[in-house]
C-alpha cells in the first residue's frame, strides 16, 4: 500500500525548491531525461523516461516524486509493476505531481520512470522535471534547469522539428563564458568530422573530430565560445545528419 508520508515529504521539498542533501550521490551520476530516439518537438506529445541511474551513496532507490513543470499542459504517468502510484492534481484536473513508491532499485542498477507529456508550444523552451529521489530515509533533490548545478533536474529543450537523437550530447556554457561539449555518437561514427552549429541561425561554431569510440570532449573559449549564446540550441551534425541537440 502506498505510504502517504512519502508524498507529503517530497511535495514539501519540491515546493521549497531544494532539500538538505544527506549522503547525496556523486555529481558525476545524475537523474536524466531519456527519449529513446524520439524528439522533444514543441507542441507535440512525447514519452519521457526519467532515469534513476544510481541510488544514494550505496542505498537502493525506494521512491521517486516528480513535479510536472508548469509549462507542460498535460501528463500521464507510467503504471509500473511492483510500485505504488500516487497522482496529485489541481482543481482543474491537471496532473501536478507524480510519486512512485514501494519498489527497490539497487544502487548498482538503473530504472526508468515514464511520463507521457504534451510539450509547450514555444521552440527552444526548457522543460525541467524537478525530482525527489528517496532511498529509505535519505532524500536527494534533483531541482532546476542549470546543468552545471550539483544535482540538476532531468531537462528537455523543445525543438522545431523531429530530430532523431542517436547520440548522447551535452552543451554547457559556464559563468566564465566558456563552452564545454561532450558527445557520444557511438563507434559507428568513429573518426568522422562532426559539426557543431547553432540551430536557429545555422551558424557553425566549430568542427571537431570524433575519436575511435565516436566520442568527443571539447572546450571552447574566447571568440569561439562567444558564438554560442546562453540558451542557444546547439546541433551535433555528422555527415549532414543531425544526431542530437542540446541547449547551452
Amino acid at each position: 500500500m502506498f505510504r502517504r508520508s512519502v508524498v507529503a515529504a517530497a511535495a514539501t521539498s519540491l515546493a521549497a525548491g531544494a532539500l538538505a542533501l544527506v549522503n547525496a550521490a556523486p555529481a558525476s551520476a545524475h537523474f536524466s531525461a531519456q527519449l529513446y530516439g524520439a524528439s522533444p518537438v514543441a507542441g507535440k506529445s512525447v514519452t519521457v523516461w526519467l532515469r534513476a541511474g544510481h541510488g544514494c551513496s550505496g542505498a537502493a532507490t525506494t521512491a521517486v516524486t516528480v513535479k510536472i513543470p508548469a509549462n507542460v499542459p498535460s501528463a500521464r504517468p507510467q503504471n509500473k509493476p511492483g510500485w505504488a502510484l500516487d497522482i496529485a492534481k489541481d482543481a482543474s484536473g491537471k496532473v501536478t505531481m507524480v510519486t512512485w513508491s514501494g519498489g527497490n532499485v539497487p544502487d548498482a542498477a538503473f530504472e526508468d520512470f515514464g511520463l507521457s507529456v504534451r510539450l509547450p508550444e514555444k521552440v527552444g523552451e526548457t522543460v525541467a522535471f524537478d525530482t525527489v529521489q528517496r532511498c529509505g530515509a535519505t532524500e536527494v533533490a534533483w531541482v532546476g534547469a542549470d546543468q552545471e548545478a550539483e544535482h540538476p533536474a532531468p531537462t528537455l529543450v523543445t525543438v522545431a522539428s523531429p530530430v532523431r537523437a542517436t547520440a548522447d550530447f551535452s552543451v554547457v556554457k559556464n559563468a566564465k563564458g566558456n563552452v564545454r561539449v561532450d558527445a557520444d555518437a557511438s563507434a559507428v561514427h568513429a573518426g568522422k568530422l562532426a559539426t557543431l552549429r547553432v540551430q536557429e541561425s545555422q551558424a557553425v561554431v566549430a568542427r571537431v573530430r570524433l575519436d575511435k569510440a565516436g566520442d568527443v570532449g571539447w572546450t571552447a573559449t574566447g571568440a569561439t565560445a562567444a558564438k554560442v549564446k546562453r540558451n542557444d540550441v546547439v546541433e551535433l551534425v555528422v555527415g549532414g545528419q543531425v544526431l542530437a541537440t542540446d541547449k547551452a
